[in-house]
């Protein structure tokens, strides 16, 4: 995994899972995240900024998504790495296309609440989602399905105290 990112670019720009409540709550996001299933149902709306479903966080061009953990949670693991990539990787494409620029004119922050559910993989950067529920302690190729091959390109968002800290979330500059 490269060096953690020890500025708010994530506020600004790029595609970041967030974990850290007091983060979001500094943007104003709790108040205006809107659901996973309302994130597909913009993307049927074209990504139309008058949208019923259309809500970008704190007056800024970023959207918080909430409800990934849950989704995937309802799925067998393989079933959930399929759907990363064939149905959420493709919509989250879109969003970057269309309403932020390419990828570089806005900010798509996913809240998992559970951060000790990541895992990277030392090896390669490889990060890990574990299941629970029905699928507890079985393990999801997070990293291919939400950031695709630019994996290896993601930071763990800073403060970092300590070796074993878990910042605050990770962040991919470019969404693509």
């Amino acid at each position: 995994m490269n060096p953690p990112l020890t500025d708010d670019v994530w506020k600004r720009k790029g595609i970041s899972v967030l974990w850290d409540v007091a983060g979001l709550a500094s943007l104003g996001s709790l108040q205006t995240a809107i659901s996973l299933r309302e994130f597909f149902l913009w993307d049927a709306d074209d990504w139309r900024e008058d949208s019923t479903h259309a809500r970008f966080s704190g007056g800024a061009r970023r959207i918080v998504v909430a409800g990934l953990e849950a989704a995937l949670d309802c799925m067998e693991p393989e079933a959930a790495e399929e759907w990363m990539a064939q149905q959420l990787l493709p919509v989250i494409n879109r969003c970057a296309e269309i309403l932020f620029e390419g990828g570089t004119g806005g900010a798509l922050l996913f809240w998992m609440v559970k951060h000790d559910r990541f895992r990277v993989k030392l090896e390669n950067g490889e990060i890990l989602w574990t299941c629970d529920g029905e699928h507890r302690d079985r393990k999801i190729l997070f990293s291919h399905g939400l950031w695709n091959g630019a994996y290896r390109d993601v930071q763990r968002i800073a403060p970092l105290r300590t070796e074993t800290e878990p910042g605050l979330g990770f962040y991919l500059q470019r969404i693509s």
